[in-house]
C-alpha cells in the first residue's frame, strides 16, 4: 500500500490480463536474469496475498502467462523477519529486480521502508549467486544448495539493527510494520 501511495505501483483488478512478469506462488518457473527484457518492456506484478491464506486466494482468476516463483530468500520485513520464503510484496519486487540485473530499481523501493536496507544485506550472497546463473536450471541448483544449507548464506551478514518487536509488544502503524501492498504493476 505504501508503494502504491507513493506512485511506484498501481493495482490490477482480478481477472485483468497482465502481459508482464507476475510473481506468484503458483508460478512454474523461477524468475531469472533471462527475464530482464520482459520486465523492462512489460513490467512486473506481484500477487498480494496472506501466506496463511494461500488456499483461499483465487489464483485461477488471475490472467497472465509469465508467472514466476522467487528462489529461496529470507524476509527482513517487520512482520516475517527471518522467515524464509515469506517476503512482503516490496521484498518480492526488490528481489526480482536484483535478479534481472536492476538492483538500482529495487534499492529505490526498499529505501521507502525502515527495514528495507536489511533485505539486500541479508540476502546479498544468495541474490548475487542467482544473478550469476545462466539458466533456470542453474537457478534451481543454487536454490537447492541454499535450502539444504550446502551453501551458507549468512556467513557475511552482520545485522545493523535490532530485531523487530514481537507480536506481544505494542503495535505500530501499517507503514512501520511494512504491511503488504495490493496486486501491483
Amino acid at each position: 500500500r505504501k508503494l502504491m501511495r507513493l506512485g511506484y505501483v498501481k493495482p490490477l483488478k482480478l481477472g485483468q490480463h497482465y502481459g508482464g512478469l507476475i510473481l506468484s506462488p503458483i508460478g512454474e518457473k523461477c524468475v531469472s536474469p533471462s527475464d530482464h527484457d520482459l520486465v523492462l518492456s512489460h513490467g512486473i506484478a506481484v500477487v498480494d496475498c496472506s501466506w496463511a491464506k494461500l488456499e483461499e486466494t483465487p489464483f485461477s482468476r488471475m490472467r497472465g502467462k509469465h508467472l514466476r516463483l522467487l528462489p529461496y530468500l529470507v524476509a527482513t520485513n517487520s512482520v516475517n523477519y527471518g522467515k524464509p520464503c515469506q517476503l512482503s510484496c516490496a521484498e518480492a519486487y526488490a528481489a526480482a529486480l536484483y535478479i534481472i540485473g536492476r538492483k538500482d530499481l529495487g534499492d529505490i523501493l526498499l529505501k521507502k521502508f525502515k527495514w528495507g536496507h536489511s533485505f539486500y544485506e541479508l540476502n546479498e550472497q544468495m541474490l548475487t549467486a542467482y544473478t550469476a546463473c545462466k539458466t533456470v536450471e542453474d537457478m534451481l541448483t543454487i536454490d537447492a544448495k541454499f535450502r539444504s544449507g550446502e551453501i551458507n548464506y549468512i556467513s557475511t551478514y552482520n545485522p545493523t539493527r535490532d530485531l523487530p518487536p514481537s507480536e506481544s509488544s505494542s503495535s505500530s502503524s501499517d507503514e512501520e510494520n511494512g504491511e503488504k501492498i495490493e496486486k501491483l504493476t
